[in-house]
């Protein structure tokens, strides 16, 4: 293409006449560095070089020709490292590095919603680099996205494909060239990977027909791949002039496209999407020499073009300043270099349809300002594909059915109490009930009812418990069962004690010493011990709700939906130890209550002597605490589960307490 610049008529005219070294590198740096070294040992001396396009060619080709003092003019090559002057001090390219697309990409993702994305990029290549990851990360994180994973792909392209499948990856940034990507996609394609919900990201310099190659260097079909690629966003430099201006050639893109065509015989071969910014090279080129051989003469040198020499140091740095100071309308646009060497043309912004390529934005990035254009982005129904599934969250509540049946049977067994509470009032002055310490006894049936009030607070969907006030009810749950738990074992074994006292004192007449009011405040010792260790518990660490999994996540693959279960729990940090300890202090009441009922069984007045009863009690208990743990340590996640089985231990080892304690003196009257 570029021979055929320097043939042309308009060209000529401009041209003063030097030496340009023009050759095919097709992208591999051997051959590329082989024929450029046969040229400069030929007679003929050098004195720019235009090219190479392709920066795997750039790279090795200009680090080894530093030392010959070569200016470089390249169409292409957008590798980020070229920018480094202190290596690439004479290399100039039309075009913009791949780090500057970077913002555009973001101005992107923020249009259209996006906040994760996964980063993909061929292996050993100095055009896709970590460089790009890197400025990515630098304009995400500060607004809180997410590059969900990195890849490099190379030989098995089919691994990372998996890995985006495992990670529900939607939008993709890939940085390849045309034919490694064609197998990337093809390997998408035949994993299921493709679709209105995945978008692919690509250089928009990759040719307009690039998988038309799909068949010779892929596995698949050109329309298997355009399928793939549905909807894809192309991002790159704007590589026409789209105001259709006359350039300094006196043409414009359209008219230029016309003489092009009638050169191709009508056709695009590859890397025509090329041609204006190889076009304006050359010129650009033309103009920097021009320029030189204008300095020269000025300054009264007797040097030309024709003398430069490769160690003439002098000359290249006037031949790479020149370039660097040529700034002209081009057929592409404006062309003028920075510093590094590189223009800062207009970001256009494409979109795959089909077999078609749609322009549908332009983006400034010296203002960083976004123009939509054709209708802007088109989407499957009109809708904007989500970067990731939607977790919806489901709270788990306790079933309403197990609720109702479980606070029904609590309900009974707070009747129950308050019947066995009239007994023991109304039959108080019987021998039976008398000698039994019926004022002991009623302090059972509060403990009792406290027990059974315990399954009346529960997490019930369509219950008036906000969020907030969920531990406010877990903290009520656990007043009402510790408290009620030492008041009524409290009150069994204050009753033991009493018989064990009298038995076991040394003077007959201090055996009715041991009144109601003592055994009262044993009681009340018992439950402030509790109350103490509940206050220091949430004063010192108090529980926060958390919200764990119930289930494993449940996706819906005909929509965007993942529906994850949640159950909403109370902890704190010291749950653990503030629990051991009422464990514990409940443990030796049971345990101190066991061997005083032991000690107490040879006494013969039942209405006296409540050991056997007692004994029943506590087995009972015991038996039913156990279970409580093993239950709640298994199915602690399974709400319904937990509840159901925790509120029926409750209602059994009350309800069996409470029997019993008073069932057998119900039967005797």
């Amino acid at each position: 293409m570029t021979s055929w610049v320097l043939n042309d008529d308009d060209f000529k005219r401009c041209f003063l006449g030097s030496c340009l070294f023009v050759f095919t590198s097709q992208c591999n740096r051997g051959p590329a560095i082989d024929r450029s070294y046969r040229q400069l040992g030929s007679r003929e001396t050098m004195i720019m070089f235009l090219g190479p396009q392709c920066s795997a060619v750039a790279h090795p080709l200009c680090e080894a020709l530093r030392n010959w003092n070569i200016t470089f003019v390249t169409p292409l090559a957008v590798s980020d490292g070229l920018s480094n002057r202190a290596i690439y001090p004479r290399l100039f390219r039309l075009s913009t590095s791949d780090i500057s697309m970077v913002p555009a990409r973001i101005a992107l993702m923020a249009e259209f919603g996006w906040t994760k994305v996964s980063l993909l990029r061929q292996n050993d290549n100095e055009l896709f680099s970590s460089v790009n990851d890197v400025k990515m990360d630098d304009l995400m994180l500060p607004r809180g996205w997410t590059v969900i994973t990195y890849e490099v792909f190379g030989n098995e392209p089919w691994k990372n494909i998996q890995s985006l499948q495992r990670n529900d990856v939607r939008v993709i940034m890939a940085g390849a060239y045309p034919l490694p990507a064609l197998a990337l996609v093809c390997e998408a394609y035949r994993l299921g990977y493709y679709g209105p919900r995945i978008v692919w990201f690509f250089p928009s310099w990759y040719d307009v027909l690039w998988a038309d190659s799909a068949p010779q260097f892929s596995n698949c079909t050109r329309d298997e791949i355009l399928t793939a690629i549905n909807h894809s966003i192309y991002v790159g430099q704007m590589m026409y002039n789209p105001s259709q201006e006359i350039g300094i050639s006196g043409r414009t893109a359209e008219s230029f496209d016309e003489t092009f065509l009638e050169y191709t015989n009508g056709t695009w071969p590859i890397g025509s999407s090329f041609r204006l910014l190889t076009y304006d090279s050359t010129w650009h080129a033309a103009l920097a020499l021009n320029r030189t051989l204008t300095k020269l003469i000025e300054k009264g040198s007797p040097k030309r073009l024709e003398d430069f020499r490769y160690s003439d140091i002098e000359m290249a740095d006037l031949i790479s300043t020149s370039v660097s100071e040529v700034a002209f309308k081009g057929i592409s646009g404006k062309i003028q270099f920075d510093e590094t060497g590189s223009t800062h043309p207009l970001v256009v912004i494409q979109q795959q349809l089909g077999h078609k390529r749609k322009t549908i934005a332009y983006y400034k990035l010296e203002t960083e300002e976004m123009t939509w254009v054709n209708g802007g982005a088109e989407w499957p129904d009109d809708t904007v594909p989500l970067d990731s599934s939607q977790l919806v969250f489901e709270q788990t509540f306790v079933s309403t059915g197990l609720y109702v049946t479980m606070s029904t049977l609590a309900g009974l067994g707070i009747i129950q109490a308050f019947g066995f509470f009239v007994f023991n009032t109304v039959y108080r002055s019987l021998r039976i009930i008398k000698m039994s310490s019926p004022n002991i006894n009623n302090l059972v049936i509060a403990g009792s009812i406290l027990c059974y009030t315990t399954v009346l607070f529960a997490d019930v969907k369509g219950s008036v418990i906000p969020l907030t006030a969920l531990c406010c009810v877990l903290q009520i749950r656990l007043c009402t069962f510790t408290i009620g738990f030492s008041l009524a074992f409290g009150a069994l074994f204050a009753k033991t004690w009493r018989v064990h006292a009298i038995l076991t004192s040394r003077k007959r007449m201090k055996r009715n010493m041991v009144r109601d009011l003592s055994l009262f405040m044993m009681v009340a010792a018992l439950v402030l011990i509790d109350v103490s260790v509940i206050v220091t518990w949430q004063t010192m660490d108090f529980y926060s709700v958390v919200h764990l999994n119930a289930t494993e996540p449940v996706r819906f693959p005909e929509s965007d939906i993942v529906l994850l279960s949640q159950i909403h729990k109370c902890e704190s940090e010291f749950n653990l130890y503030f629990t051991a300890t009422l464990y514990l202090v409940q443990g030796l009441v049971i345990v101190f209550g066991a061997f005083l009922a032991w000690e107490t069984r040879k006494v013969k007045l039942d209405a006296l002597n409540d050991s056997k009863l007692i004994g029943f009690s506590i087995y009972n208990v015991v038996t039913l605490s156990m279970l409580g743990v093993i239950i709640g340590a298994t199915v602690d996640n399974d709400l319904n589960m937990s509840y159901g089985s925790l509120s029926a231990l409750q209602l059994i080892g009350t309800a069996a307490t409470l029997n019993i304690v008073f069932m057998p003196k119900v039967r005797i009257l």
